[in-house]
């Protein structure tokens, strides 16, 4: 996957953050990413069926400071306007921490089952 500027798409992350026990989302950010859905055959004999829910962001090194693991992150949806703190219409996940090396930013993202996960607003 190339990082290129002209293939970055509109994202919304919502950083995760606990109060009192409570797991809690701030506002969702709009970020401009380079984003794909995994699809490849190495990685299936390696994953099995969970392959078709991860998907990969490829970003700079900048960025890294925008995805923690447990952060929301918006890809095929949008963020309601009326922002809820415990909301749950995301449609992906931070699976782990960014990869970070000199030139690039690695961010595993896991799909989150639900009705979400099938929306495609794009």
């Amino acid at each position: 996957m190339r990082n290129l500027h002209r293939n970055r798409r509109k994202l919304y992350v919502a950083e995760v953050y606990w109060d009192n026990g409570l797991k809690k989302y701030k506002r969702p950010i709009e970020l401009y990413e380079n984003w794909q859905v995994i699809n490849s055959d190495s990685l299936f004999m390696n994953i099995g069926w969970e392959v078709y829910d991860i998907a990969r962001i490829k970003t700079t090194p900048a960025h890294a400071k925008y995805y923690h693991m447990g952060d929301k992150v918006y890809i095929n949806t949008v963020p309601s306007d009326t922002f809820d703190t415990m909301s749950d219409d995301a449609d992906y996940v931070v699976s782990s921490d960014p990869i970070v090396t000199l030139s690039e930013c690695s961010v595993m993202l896991r799909k989150m089952s639900g009705e979400n996960g099938g929306k495609n607003i794009f």
